[in-house]
């Protein structure tokens, strides 16, 4: 499964707020937190394939800012 990241952010304010709004379009959106640089991510959406969320990041990334696709590792 695959997902799209957006952020940073530094406030978990403003991510959840990115999050919430993201989980009303796209009924997946969850936060995540980098120790390595204190920053906050939005990870959007879980597609089957790379191309559905290759699609998914693009439409992200006109909406919300830079957005690249990542690999979910398990489903927590």
């Amino acid at each position: 499964m695959f997902a799209v990241q957006i952020g940073p952010f530094s406030q978990r304010s403003e991510a959840e707020d990115l999050r919430a709004q993201m989980e009303r379009k796209y009924g997946t959106a969850k936060l995540v937190f980098r120790d390595r640089d204190q920053t906050w991510r939005v990870l959007v959406g879980l597609q089957p394939t790379l191309e559905s969320a290759n699609a998914l990041a693009m439409q992200l990334d006109k909406e919300a800012g830079p957005a690249f696709v990542v690999l979910i590792d398990s489903l927590e």
